[in-house]
Formats: structure tokens, C-alpha cells, sequence
């Protein structure tokens, strides 16, 4: 059969045969070096994108993006490389790669820094808090302790469902609560208590 017009024919050369990654055992040592190689290529490929970034110009968050990702890479390649070198001791891995990534983080994390140096005070201190003893309680119905022991059991289950177990209370007005209901000893008892110790 001719070739078409126009068509030209080159020889191929003649295919080697590769064999089937499922068949062939790969060692421990080849797992190591896949790995070591994955994370330098992978390093490199991020080292190589994040340099040609004018970072003066990034934002704030693009920055904080970038610093997560610099360091993930960075984590997974030390943590391969050390693998490597236990694997291969005799090898002398190139330096010029962690390096290059370890000055291009500290520069992003400079310009990170440089977002709080530049905030006005007042957004980062924070709002001033007002004592709590100031506010009021609101009103709940609970029962109240005296100090003897055949009232505790009843007392306890009400006020662990009504105050104790309520997530959305601070410890120190579940305190304030709880002295509310106290009378009697009990009430003693707690002050000297509370002297000694902290509650919840």
C-alpha cells in the first residue's frame, strides 16, 4: 500500500519493552527514592513559582497562602530527604534547593510581619473587657443548699442540668451562680474553699 499524498512516512525505531510496574517487587530503598525524588520535584516546582512572585506586591492572605504552602513542601521534602539519607548514607544530597526554599520563606514571612507592623494599634489590641461582676444574672430558678446532706442529691441534678453542664457559661458566672444558692454552712464551707482552690 502507498502512502497518501502528502503523507510522508518516518521509521519508527523498535519499541523497547517496558515492564509492568505491578509485576516488578519494588525494594524499600526504590519506595525511598520515589519519594525523596517526588519532593524535590515538587519543592523545586513551588521554590520556582513562589520566586517569580514580586512579593513587595502580594497581599496579606495571598502571603499567609503562600507560607502555608512553602512550608508544607518544605515539612514533606526534609521529611524525605532524612529517609533518603538513611537509605543512602554514602550520598551527598544538594543543598541548593532547601536552602533556596528556607531565604524565600523568610522573605514571605518578613512581608507577612510587615501587614501587623503597618495595622493601626487599635485593631489588634483587644476590646477592653468589662468585670463581670458588674453584670447581673439572669434570673434562673434553682434550688438552694443549706449544707445537709439528705438536700445534696436533689440540689446536685438541678443545679448541674439548670447552670453546670450549660456550655454557653463561663466558669466564673457558673460560681457566681452557684454561691448565689448556697446558704447556711454550705455557704460557709465554700468560702473557705474558694480561697484555696479554683472552680470548674
Amino acid at each position: 500500500m502507498a502512502p497518501r499524498k502528502g503523507l510522508t512516512t518516518t521509521p519508527q525505531p523498535p519499541t523497547e519493552e517496558v515492564e509492568n510496574p505491578a509485576t516488578t517487587a519494588v525494594t524499600p530503598a526504590t519506595k525511598v527514592l520515589i519519594r525523596y525524588k517526588n519532593a524535590v520535584r515538587d519543592l523545586q516546582l513551588t521554590v520556582d513559582e513562589l520566586s517569580q512572585v514580586v512579593i513587595e506586591g502580594v497581599s496579606e492572605s495571598t502571603t499567609k497562602v503562600h507560607i502555608r504552602r512553602l512550608t508544607h513542601e518544605n515539612e514533606r521534602f526534609r521529611s524525605a530527604l532524612e529517609e533518603y539519607q538513611a537509605f543512602f548514607p554514602n550520598e551527598e544530597p544538594d543543598d541548593g534547593l532547601r536552602l533556596a526554599a528556607r531565604d524565600l520563606l523568610f522573605r514571605l514571612e518578613e512581608h507577612a510581619e510587615s501587614f501587623s507592623a503597618t495595622r493601626p494599634a487599635s485593631v489588634i489590641q483587644p476590646l477592653p473587657q468589662h468585670p463581670t461582676s458588674i453584670c447581673k444574672l439572669p434570673k434562673l430558678e434553682l434550688l438552694t443548699f443549706t449544707g445537709k446532706l439528705e438536700e445534696w442529691g436533689l440540689f446536685w441534678d438541678s443545679f448541674l442540668s439548670s447552670v453546670h453542664d450549660r456550655g454557653d457559661l463561663t466558669d466564673d458566672v457558673k460560681l457566681r451562680y452557684l454561691t448565689s444558692v448556697l446558704r447556711d454552712e454550705a455557704r460557709k464551707v465554700l468560702g473557705r474553699v474558694a480561697k484555696k482552690t479554683v472552680f470548674f
